[in-house]
């Protein structure tokens, strides 16, 4: 527990918890800031947060990364309320580290989506290897038998053709969303693309890929690059169910060591705070979240949507070894 002044964000009184957690004495602390402890990219957020809280709404609840003075970072759970000291204003706040209890739902979470998606490549993989097969020798079945037809039935026979080839078809495009080719040697920008003719067959969207070129240059896990294409992925279905877009642009890229990711549409857009978050959006904030990032949503009605994604590829370092 600890106490700061709103307008300096001054620590005035730590408890010997926070000192044990965090490595800091208790003179050291009240010579700091709140900032002090906060990751130099997280404190404008901290400001801005603390700027537009309103003491009406009591307790305000957050997750944060802070570093410890050996320079570990942890995860903590915010609990911040006003209180009154001598006829002053101050916050006082409960952190909890959640930082072990984070990476186990993590490794719980990773391990779930790691078997859904061995058994999305299976299905995909039959339905390419199997399904597609059995397809392909019924139309040349089909052919052999074409000039034993009258010729009254010709134009059911070649509907009959017509039909198994946008089944194969159908096939082969879903087969390519359950399994990507991150398993072969293409590249994550040959993926996307890919991804978008199957999402745009009938060619009436304007799809723009902007891929920076540090980006096939770094060493980025496999994981990670699997968890975008999802992403992207879930992101696409709600332009195609929702937006009513017609022109969509995806920017990849790397800066400042975080792998970003940006999809804008020009579609009809919605209200970000009446709207009720869906399973499509948690699930992108979650497998965000899975790499230490970051995952935004800017929306207004008429105004479109745009989704970032922001993952520090400092932070998993063990997941590119």
């Amino acid at each position: 527990m600890w106490v700061f002044e709103p307008e300096t964000y001054k620590f005035v009184q730590v408890n010997k918890a926070t000192i044990d957690l965090y490595g800091y004495s208790e003179e050291e602390f009240l010579n700091m800031t709140v900032m002090d402890i906060n990751l130099e990219d997280d404190i404008a957020g901290v400001k801005e947060n603390l700027k537009n809280r309103n003491p009406a709404d009591g307790i305000f609840k957050s997750t944060l990364r802070h570093h410890k003075k050996s320079g570990e970072i942890i995860e903590v759970e915010i609990y911040s309320t006003p209180i009154i000291i001598d006829d002053k204003s101050f916050q006082s706040v409960i952190a909890i580290d959640v930082t072990e209890k984070n990476l186990y739902q993590h490794k719980i979470i990773k391990a779930i989506i790691k078997t859904q998606e061995d058994e999305r490549y299976e299905i995909g993989g039959e339905l390419h290897d199997n399904v597609c097969q059995i397809l392909a020798a019924s139309q040349l079945f089909l052919s052999m038998l074409k000039e034993s037809l009258a010729p009254s039935k010709i134009e059911l026979f070649n509907r009959c053709k017509e039909n198994i080839a946008l089944a194969s078809d159908e096939i082969r495009n879903l087969s390519h969303r359950l399994a990507p080719a991150f398993f072969d040697n293409s590249t994550m920008e040959e993926a996307f693309g890919r991804l978008f003719n199957t999402f745009n067959i009938d060619e009436k969207l304007e799809i723009l890929l902007n891929f920076d070129d540090n980006v096939e240059k770094y060493p980025i896990s496999l994981e990670i690059q699997l968890n975008l294409y999802r992403i992207l992925q879930e992101q696409l279905r709600n332009i195609l169910r929702y937006a009513k877009a017609t022109s969509i642009q995806v920017d990849v890229l790397i800066y400042n060591n975080k792998l970003k990711m940006r999809v804008s549409d020009n579609g009809i857009g919605f209200n970000v705070e009446t709207h009720k978050g869906g399973i499509g959006l948690a699930n992108m904030k979650r497998r965000a979240e899975l790499f230490s990032g970051k995952f935004e949503i800017a929306s207004s009605p008429g105004n479109g949507c745009i989704i970032a994604i922001e993952i520090p590829l400092q932070d998993n370092i063990i997941e590119i070894q």
